[in-house]
């Protein structure tokens, strides 16, 4: 059949036009590479702007859109997200994959916890104490305070977090209940955000200065004994409601309280007399210190060569020799330093703690320390890494730390670390550096150990009461007079307790185990 050149050219058209429908189908589309042009998001969003610190890391989920509203798939894009951890100003940075292109870095913010219950002291008339464990994930507390426990005409203040939350309030009325909560807050771009306020606390400011609250192993401990034995005055002192109450901003300590010793770099520390009473046959020549007084070097020299041996009957021989083989004068804190150092080495003493110079208190593990721990300081000022040294005393039931320490014009005293460092710092920028504890030096004088006389007794039927050997801190026998015993579980076959629990001059508990065969 014969087809006109116009039904011809009809079909050819047909054929391209189809040919191009079909065959476009192949080309490079937004899945395929080198094709059409990428897909732009219009927005990205965070589903929440801001979170709680829990000490794991936050993600907020990232929403994706097209233009025309179309939520893009998670598939399309990855998100990496930056200082989400702590408190402070997070990122999500998200960035388009596939068929999209383009990326975006979200802001959102981290805040405080809820703060914990605060502890709550009234030490003297019109004040409260304030007090909260450091936490390093804060800038700082906002504290309120009222009278009515709604909170109502309630004030409040801020405390930047250096070593923990401390403040004392003051210019309040007596004999009035008062109710506190503090919460955390972090400076984010320049501004406070707040965490949650904590559970309420209450405490009653009387008109009465509070007893201090002291644990027995400070009251009874070689330190206070060694306090009092130069002069210092502390039965006075905690009757008067005052003992170790001096902390970051408090007055210094009363004339009436102190020893009579005198700031003075004369004595060694080491001076005594004859006393035929005492362990070594000597004591301390308390008179030629008051007479020339001391500084803090010999302070400690006077607590660790001869409080201790001659009055206590604590063999410290170890350390003796080595300040004998530092070659420094003991008056000098060069010669604990070099001491501390070279016992270290020799396994006779242990480096408990140590902070880096600039870091000081906020980065000190005071919690490792035991009553009778050396504690240097440096004196960044005048290049000094042996400035200051001082005998730790203990903490009491408020959680402030003390320290023995001839306080300049003070003489022997105590102080907190915190007021130690603030006052010293006024004159030479003193700072917190090393603590050692001497090998076999017991931190408390009702350091007991209690023992039977064997490990494993004879099953009998009947109840075992094994002989109880009792020794005190210096390894001296304590004689059985001074405790009474008493037994548990000691009947049948397994293991038995006895407790000894001291009387007298002695104070505490100590039990013993032994099995039952």
């Amino acid at each position: 059949m014969k087809i006109s050149k116009r039904v011809l050219s009809f079909i050819m058209v047909f054929v391209l036009l189809f040919s191009a429908t079909v065959f476009s189908g192949f080309t490079a589309g937004p899945e395929n590479a080198g094709g059409t042009k990428k897909v732009t998001p219009k927005s990205y969003q965070l589903t929440a702007t801001t979170a709680v610190y829990n000490g794991k890391a936050q993600k907020p989920q990232v929403k994706v859109y097209e233009k025309n509203g179309k939520k893009i798939a998670a598939k399309h894009y990855t998100v990496t997200y930056k200082n989400n951890v702590k408190p402070g100003k997070a990122t999500a940075n998200v960035r388009m994959k596939n068929n999209y292109e383009g990326s975006k870095t979200l802001g959102f913010k981290i805040l405080p916890k809820k703060a914990s219950k605060p502890t709550l002291s009234t030490k003297k008339q019109k004040q409260l104490t304030v007090k909260l464990k450091e936490d390093t994930t804060v800038s700082g507390h906002q504290i309120r305070y009222s009278t009515s426990k709604k909170f109502k005409n309630a004030k409040t203040l801020h405390h930047t977090n250096s070593a923990g939350l401390h403040k004392t309030i003051s210019k309040l009325k007596n004999d009035t209940t008062y109710y506190v909560a503090v919460r955390g807050y972090k400076y984010i771009d320049g501004k406070k955000h707040y965490g949650a306020w904590s559970g309420t606390q209450k405490v009653r400011v009387s008109s009465a200065a509070a007893h201090p609250n002291l644990p027995d192993e400070m009251l009874d401990s070689y330190v206070m004994d060694a306090m009092k034995y130069v002069g210092y005055k502390a039965d006075k002192q905690a009757k008067a409601g005052t003992l170790l109450q001096d902390c970051g901003s408090g007055p210094r300590t009363p004339m009436r309280f102190r020893s009579g010793i005198r700031y003075g770099g004369g004595p060694l520390g080491t001076e005594t007399v004859k006393d035929k009473k005492s362990p070594t046959g000597k004591k301390p020549d308390i008179s030629r210190f008051k007479q020339n007084g001391m500084v803090c070097s010999s302070f400690v020299t006077y607590y660790y060569l001869n409080y201790l041996p001659n009055v206590a009957g604590v063999n410290t021989n170890d350390i003796r020799s080595a300040m004998k083989k530092s070659g420094v004068k003991f008056n000098n804190c060069n010669s604990w330093g070099y001491a501390a150092e070279y016992l270290v080495k020799r396994g006779k003493a242990t480096l408990v703690d140590s902070v880096k110079k600039g870091r000081s208190l906020p980065a000190a593990h005071l919690s490792r320390l035991k009553i009778g721990d050396l504690i240097t300081f440096r004196i960044p000022n005048e290049g000094l890494e042996w400035g200051h040294v001082a005998v730790y005393a203990g903490t009491n039931n408020e959680g402030d730390h003390f320290v023995a320490h001839v306080g300049s014009d003070e003489g022997p005293v105590f102080q907190t670390l915190e007021r130690f460092e603030n006052v010293v710092n006024d004159h030479d920028g003193c700072a917190y550096k090393n603590v050692y504890r001497f090998k076999n030096l017991p931190s408390s004088k009702y350091q007991y150990t209690v023992k039977t006389k064997s490990v494993s007794y004879k099953y009998t039927g009947k109840a075992v009461k094994p002989t109880v050997l009792a020794k005190d801190a210096i390894g001296k026998t304590i004689s059985p007079k001074n405790y009474t015993l008493y037994y548990s579980n000691n009947v049948k076959r397994g293991t038995a307790t006895v407790k000894a629990v001291f009387k007298g001059k002695y104070v505490g508990v100590k039990s013993a185990t032994f099995k039952i065969k």
